[in-house]
């Protein structure tokens, strides 16, 4: 998908992360629900 937009780096490169995080450590917290009796979860 492209949209128009301007480019404010003077013709040099800047790079960045994936998704510009300010480290690449991170955790994951899962969460919701199961039903253990009806075997449907919920997130």
């Amino acid at each position: 998908m492209f949209r128009a937009g301007q480019l404010y780096t003077q013709g040099q490169e800047v790079e960045g992360f994936d998704h510009d995080w300010a480290s690449l450590e991170g955790v994951a917290i899962p969460h919701g629900l199961y039903d253990l009796t009806d075997n449907i979860g919920y997130i």
